[in-house]
């Protein structure tokens, strides 16, 4: 599942940039979701929700820097590698989830075959502002947890707290209500049925018990998930969360 410059555009409005940086966040994050798995409607809608609120819509790919009080503790944290003078500021938060401390730079360099102890500054710039996000998302097992629509854990994960949980249920919002997934059938427009009936199973992969419903044309729906031929939906007052099959 990949997601589109116009997706992207409807999901951060007001917000704005030239279509050069819009397409290169859009390559950026599907070079991202390939590579770990962020493939369902859920898995993309809690990554952008983190993202967004971590890089301000995009804005942002580095850590601002006052420094903040808790900034000027970051030359002696060792429990980010920090050990001398300096490395604070050097190794602040970049990317879109922020990598932050010599440590983590260190780890991530080695997993992308990348120097970025001696060159930070690469982690905010594209692809690897995305990537890096995408690197930290995979090692924390964060999918698990967006396939639970569990925003408050995810958060938990992301950000050591609940700063800013309001403002990334915003987001997550946003991004649910813009990433209809689009089905490959041809019976089938986006948010609406079109067929006069569907056929329901509880899982793709369960032939058994098959049962077949009719529903109004041009029911408005909300696409969960997709596999192959079947897609998830939710209507309200029918059927939650079934695999369905256009007929």
């Amino acid at each position: 599942m990949e997601i589109t410059i116009n997706q992207i555009k409807d999901i951060i409005s007001p917000t704005t940039y030239d279509d050069a940086k819009f397409k290169t966040i859009t390559d950026s994050l599907n070079q991202t979701f390939a590579k770990y798995s962020i493939d369902s409607y859920l898995r993309i809608c809690h990554f952008l929700a983190q993202v967004l609120h971590e890089s301000a819509a995009f804005r942002y790919t580095a850590e601002l820097w006052g420094p903040t009080p808790q900034q000027q503790t970051y030359d002696t944290r060792s429990d980010l590698g920090n050990t001398t003078p300096g490395d604070g500021f050097k190794y602040r938060g970049r990317g879109w989830i922020q990598l932050t401390g010599k440590a983590n730079y260190t780890m991530a360099g080695k997993a992308f075959n990348q120097d970025f102890v001696n060159d930070p500054d690469l982690v905010k710039v594209y692809p690897w502002a995305a990537m890096v996000s995408g690197w930290y998302w995979d090692n924390h097992q964060l999918n698990g947890d967006a396939d639970k629509d569990d925003i408050m854990t995810i958060t938990k994960i992301v950000n050591g707290g609940y700063n800013g949980i309001d403002d990334r249920k915003v987001w997550l919002a946003k991004a649910k209500k813009f990433l209809i997934v689009q089905p490959t059938s041809t019976n089938l427009r986006t948010g609406k049925v079109t067929a006069t009936k569907l056929n329901i199973r509880v899982s793709p992969s369960i032939n058994a018990g098959t049962v077949t419903d009719p529903l109004v044309q041009n029911t408005p729906i909300t696409i969960t998930d997709e596999q192959g031929e079947w897609i998830k939906v939710e209507v309200t007052g029918w059927v939650k969360k079934e695999f369905v099959q256009i007929n």
